[in-house]
């Protein structure tokens, strides 16, 4: 799966680049991948947010570097977290509500908050089947503004694809995330095809 990325976002494949093996966009020596194709579930709901996931089929497959890029393993397929499981989640975005994007990536440690927990800070009917939640009881961190498709990783293992939430200052309120367990039938299936 070296020519796949996958995120959340709406945009055209000629307005997306994929940037790999760089800490800081300012740094010219990572790779830059322009996308062929995207392909956003068919299922969709930008109301609900429900399978909120897309893959994004690079032109020219990336050039694996240990250390440096790698490809991140899938679960299984249904592989549910425990609640307090340790995750890492990096991106781009703002630390703050009113924040703007950085150059520097950044780099933070969650832990996975359990179904019921999310359910009551935004109801059971959002948190729909393809959802995980992480990060409450961290104030002022976690997935914010401009963090959308970043990556939630666990043990080596890609989790989560940052979705949407409710502000990213309050330590009561979790960040949701696209389960990519639920999604990986789906992913397989696309990635599979010629």
């Amino acid at each position: 799966m070296q020519q796949w990325a996958s995120f959340p976002l709406r945009l055209s494949a000629e307005e997306v680049r994929v940037m790999v093996g760089m800490n800081d966009l300012q740094d010219a020596t990572g790779q830059v991948g322009s996308v062929e194709h995207i392909i956003i579930h068919e299922g969709y709901n930008a109301i609900t947010k429900a399978n909120d996931l897309a893959l994004l089929k690079l032109s020219q497959p990336l050039v694996m570097e240990e250390g440096k890029v790698e490809t991140l393993g899938l679960p299984l397929e249904g592989e549910v977290l425990e609640p307090d499981v340790p995750c890492t989640i990096v991106g781009w975005g703002a630390v703050t509500e009113s924040g703007g994007v950085h150059d520097i990536l950044q780099k933070l440690e969650v832990k996975i908050t359990s179904q019921s927990a999310c359910e009551v800070v935004y109801g059971a009917a959002a948190i729909q089947n393809g959802m995980v939640c992480a990060g409450q009881g961290l104030a002022g961190a976690g997935a914010c503004v401009g963090d959308q498709g970043n990556p939630l990783v666990c043990s080596g293992v890609l989790h989560g694809v940052a979705s949407w939430g409710d502000g990213c200052t309050n330590s009561f309120v979790p960040a949701v995330y696209s389960e990519v367990a639920f999604f990986r039938d789906w992913i397989l299936m696309q990635t599979i095809q010629p």
